[in-house]
């Protein structure tokens, strides 16, 4: 399975999040799967993801994984898409400009 077909582990605070946009799971997991677009956070590991397929939001995921093989990228929160900066703030995840 190549990196674009991975299903991707989502967190409990990433699933509630969806829940909070009114979005379901499978939302998140689509922007990873037809990822467009990977920045890198200069502070952490984490990915900051975007797809053009799913315009409106990003997600922040772990690639390095969790889990029973460590393999799969986690979903660690989700962000309606904005051109301002998120930097993480203690255990989540803000919007500056």
């Amino acid at each position: 399975m190549n990196s674009s077909e991975e299903t991707p582990i989502i967190t409990e605070h990433a699933r509630a999040r969806c829940a909070q946009m009114g979005i379901s799971t499978k939302v998140a997991k689509r922007i990873w799967q037809q990822r467009t677009l990977v920045r890198g956070q200069s502070t952490h590991d984490n990915l900051i993801v975007k797809s053009a397929d799913v315009p409106g939001y990003v997600i922040v995921v772990d690639e390095h994984g969790w889990g029973e093989d460590g393999q799969r990228p986690v979903v660690v929160t989700v962000l309606f898409d904005t051109p301002d900066d998120v930097v993480r703030d203690g255990a989540s995840y803000r919007v500056v400009s």
